[in-house]
Parts: C-alpha cells; structure tokens; sequence
C-alpha cells in the first residue's frame, strides 16, 4: 500500500467529509496521442494506450503504445489531503529541547492542534524550511509533518474521457441535480433554471481546467479515482 498527496478545495473537503463526495477526476498530463481511443489496466497497475491498425488490431509496433501511470495509486492505496488552509497562532517552548512546537487552527472546521517546528538546518523532501511566521499560512502545500491524519481508500481507478460522465457518478462527485424550480423570466423568455447533476459538474470542470486547455468541450482523458473515507 502506498500514499498518495492528492490536492482539494474546501468545498469538496467538506462533500468528502460528510460522504457526498466518492470520486474525483483528474486530468492526465501529458494527455494521449489523438490516434489513441482506448486504453486498459496492465497487471502491475500501468495503463496502455492503443492505437488499433487497419483490421482493429493491436499496432505491432511499441512506439504506437503509450504508457502511463496513475499518479494517485491504484485499489488499495490511500489519498491524503495537503492544502488544508490553517492559521499559525502560537509558539510554544520545549522544555529541555532546543526544538519549539506550533499551534494551528485549521480554517477548514476550526480544529486547533499542535505541530513540530522544524529547525533551520531540518531538511524536509531536500528544501530547507524556515521557521513559519504567525498568521495565515499561505503555501499551497503544508510541511508533510503537519498534515492532517486524514485519508481515503482509493476502491477502484478507471481510464475514460471527461464527457463519460454519467449522472451517477456526477452525484458522486459531490453535485446534486437541482429540481423543483420556477422559470425565471428574463426579457420576456421563460428561462429554465433547474439543471441535472452533470451540467453542474461540467461548469465546476470548466472553471478549474479551461484555462489549462482542458475545457469539458475537449474531451480530456481523464483519471476517474474512487474512493472512501477510512475512519
């Protein structure tokens, strides 16, 4: 079992924390070569891409094959949350220790806990930390000594386009379809203002990835990561 650093905004946190929210898609980078159009799980956890000849074989030749790997595991494996945003509010002294330890507030629930301050010359994954200053912590990723004991067991991992989407699995991604509303009338034209499940997670896509190049129009290949809370 390995784990894996996977990076969500409070708003999911919080689908995740109270069980709306059960998968995620992320994009694949670099995405498949255009003449791939299907691809599958190898035993040791990779995914290939194919491109099929003529006669809907398998191309003969190794540099028609692309080889990627999920970077957030494969079943049985654990996600963990690292821009958890906090507020550093206190420095407390060690006795006997030359070492200090910090308090934080999370300003996802308001949690309050203790964290060790690494020393100057302390090296965490090859950087040098500096000793954080009070107030808001403003990095997009917590020392990995001060994440929280949170994680997730990914149950399954799939390989499809963004559009594969169903209502389903847009549910499980922490949207809910919005029915049961009026109309609004906007210049004399009725306006429907109800919306399925999918349309809502295509405009949250769209907000995250269409900059990137990686609109919903595009069709991106994308991993689709199931998951549950561990307790």
């Amino acid at each position: 079992m390995k784990e894996h650093l996977a990076l969500f905004t409070g708003e999911s946190m919080i689908a995740m924390r109270d069980g709306r929210k059960t998968q995620t898609r992320r994009v694949i980078v670099p995405q498949p070569p255009p003449a791939v159009t299907q691809v599958w799980m190898m035993n040791d956890g990779a995914w290939a891409g194919m491109v099929f000849g003529d006669e809907s074989k398998y191309a003969p030749n190794p540099e028609h094959r692309v080889w990627f790997r999920c970077p957030y595991g494969v079943p049985g494996d654990m996600l963990y949350w690292a821009n958890e945003p906090i507020e550093f509010i206190g420095i407390n002294s060690l006795r006997g220790d030359m070492r200090q330890e910090g308090v934080i507030k999370s300003l996802f629930d308001g949690v309050v806990r203790t964290v060790r301050i690494p020393d100057v010359d302390d090296m965490l994954k090859g950087r040098r930390i500096k000793r954080p200053k009070l107030g808001r912590w403003r990095g997009r990723r917590l020392p990995i000594e001060w994440v929280r004991d949170w994680r997730w067991l990914v149950t399954h991992v799939r390989v499809e386009r963004v559009q594969d989407i169903s209502e389903v699995d847009a549910i499980a991604e922490g949207k809910q379809p919005i029915t049961g509303k009026p109309p609004r009338i906007v210049c004399g034209e009725a306006i429907d203002m109800n919306c399925t499940a999918r349309e809502l997670f295509r405009d949250l896509w769209d907000s995250i990835n269409h900059k990137r190049g990686y609109g919903f129009e595009t069709n991106s290949w994308v991993y689709a990561v199931t998951f549950r809370r561990q307790p």
